[in-house]
């Protein structure tokens, strides 16, 4: 099933989420500067990698479905095994413990405060995205009843 998209690709949600990114990056840069605590560095690697593998799997997962854009691809099929069996948006959910790790690795309470910032500016995305993606797929009402959008059975 083809469908004609009112909406445009969604280049503001692309060029949003690269400026989050970029102050998470610089965050820690600007504050008090204090060392991290000794389980910091630890904490923040595990968290941060687990949060690129679920993005890398993600990414693998959709294969020729992938776009950088808030849209479903023209040709694209509904995901629905491997970590999209966990949550529906798990390149988001990825990113989102990515920052979270690196905001913890380098102690700096700004990039945490950004993280958030990232995790409801995904949640927004992500709501909107699934619009189109009903739109698109008959099964996707059924999967959003079965898999939480972010968080693996929690949200």
């Amino acid at each position: 099933m083809q469908t004609q998209y009112p909406q445009p690709l969604g280049a503001g949600w692309v060029i949003g989420q690269l400026f989050i990114f970029a102050a998470i990056f610089v965050a820690p840069f600007f504050g008090p500067g204090e060392p991290p605590m000794l389980l910091a560095v630890p904490l923040g690697l595990i968290v941060g990698g687990i949060g690129l593998v679920f993005a890398l799997a993600g990414v693998l997962g959709l294969g020729t479905s992938l776009s950088i854009f808030p849209r479903p691809v023209p040709n694209g099929t509904l995901k629905q095994t491997g970590v999209y069996a966990l949550a529906r948006h798990p390149i988001y959910t990825g990113v989102i413990l990515t920052a979270l790790g690196y905001s913890i690795v380098t102690w700096s309470w700004l990039a945490v405060v950004l993280t958030i910032l990232l995790a409801v500016f995904f949640d927004r995305k992500a709501a909107n995205e699934e619009k189109m993606l009903a739109a698109k797929y008959a099964g996707y009402d059924d999967y959003k009843a079965r898999v939480k959008k972010l968080i693996p059975w929690v949200y």
